[in-house]
């Protein structure tokens, strides 16, 4: 080491960026999106990271609209699974339908349908790891179940839905009928084992 070397003693990286372009054509958003690849892959490789491009990691969601789209879609998925090469054409990424960003299910669409399918999910295998010993425990008040269930559950269902862009009505239902499902399993339980004690 010289003079002027710096000691790194601890280096910390937060991923889970997502980078938006645009443009008035399909081929423009095409060519920004490698140009941005491109600086993404040189400013990791400044910093001495390793891009990670594996499936789920680092991919691209593009929605191609305007006047030759179609054909430029054609294009891209001609040699197999869409990749997004950058401008040197040495690393490339996925180009995908839907990615997990956060917890969260972005897609080509913009529809939120499917992120709402993914909470419901997420909510209902929670719930069910607890349903035994706390949603159908009789010992517990209603009052203390349904705070449990909006700390435990329903912070999993609706976290970061208002970020939704599209509001649709099959997604808002999806939600609701999950949340529908836990409510009164809960409710039903403590009725029933108060009668029978009665």
């Amino acid at each position: 080491p010289g003079p002027n070397t710096t000691c790194v003693h601890e280096a910390t990286y937060v991923d889970d960026n997502v980078f938006l372009v645009c443009d008035a054509s399909a081929e423009g958003v095409l060519r920004k999106a490698r140009s941005l690849f491109t600086i993404v892959v040189y400013e990791f490789g400044q910093a001495g990271l390793l891009l990670n491009t594996e499936p789920g990691k680092t991919e691209a969601i593009l929605s191609l609209q305007g006047h030759g789209s179609r054909r430029l879609a054609r294009q891209l998925r001609e040699q197999g699974p869409p990749r997004l090469w950058e401008l040197e054409g040495e690393v490339s990424c996925g180009i995908v339908d839907s990615y997990k960003h956060l917890g969260s299910v972005k897609t080509q669409s913009g529809s939120p349908l499917q992120d709402s399918k993914a909470r419901s999910h997420a909510m209902m295998k929670t719930y069910a790891q607890l349903a035994h010993r706390i949603f159908a425990n009789p010992s517990l008040d209603r009052g203390l179940r349904l705070r449990l269930a909006n700390t435990l559950l329903f912070t999993r269902l609706y976290f970061g839905s208002e970020t939704w862009l599209a509001e649709e009505h099959s997604a808002v239902s999806t939600l609701h009928s999950a949340r529908m499902r836990v409510l009164p399993a809960s409710y039903t339980q403590l009725t029933r084992t108060q009668t029978s004690s009665e």
